[in-house]
């Protein structure tokens, strides 16, 4: 009896090989988590006392991006405010063959036409009472140098169409707000923008300007 449950055993485990990989289900036809899901980190030009980070994780569903800043100096409490949308960021998006892929999320687009000058208030009131301290870059505390908050965070495909099988250039421009010494009034700040190619098998790498 022993030998027969062993049997069956071996015979359910090989029948299943194909579907399982280190524990994870794997749909057929498609590559499995660990061999598809990858994180690649671009640093980029710092300014103003800031460094952005951009992390981008590809899963099978797309890319999903993460901005964040670290502070090279330290600096005051409440001294940066994020900007009001999901993407942090302008962004564009073009084939690797110069094709731009225009964008219709709302996002995307307001990223162009934030004002240069805006009262604090403006942007606090995005959010209710008890949210905005998030709108400040290290929830407003004082920043040590080397500390580090999130700016954005947003899948590509949600913003964009944009297949999971094609390579793209994405240029990014990372966005913040400046707090000025009274707390009333915030100036934006632009990072340089950094052009990254967006590869089907998980890469993502920084084109160096020439």
């Amino acid at each position: 009896m022993l030998q027969r449950i062993c049997l069956y055993l071996t015979v359910a485990i090989n029948a299943l090989g194909p579907f399982v990989a280190d524990g994870q289900s794997v749909k057929p036809g498609l590559p499995s988590d660990t061999e598809y899901t990858t994180m690649r980190e671009i640093e980029c030009s710092p300014t103003n006392g800031l460094r952005p980070y951009i992390d981008f994780n590809r899963s099978q569903s797309g890319w999903d991006v993460d901005i964040s800043l670290r502070a090279q100096v330290d600096c005051p409490a409440k001294t940066w405010l994020k900007v009001t949308n999901i993407v942090g960021s302008k962004l564009r998006l073009c084939q690797t063959n110069g094709f731009q892929i225009v964008s219709t999320n709302p996002a995307v687009l307001d990223a162009f036409h934030l004002p240069e000058q805006t009262a604090v208030s403006n942007i606090l009131g995005f959010h209710f009472r008890r949210g905005r301290v998030y709108q400040w870059w290290g929830a407003g505390r004082p920043g040590n140098e080397g500390i580090l908050d999130y700016t954005a965070n947003f899948k590509l495909e949600s913003v964009f169409d944009v297949s999971p099988t094609n390579e793209y250039i994405l240029e990014v421009t990372p966005l913040i707000y400046r707090v000025g010494t009274n707390e009333a009034v915030a100036n934006l700040v632009e990072f340089p923008p950094v052009k990254i190619m967006l590869l089907p098998n998980g890469e993502a790498k920084k084109i160096e300007e020439k």
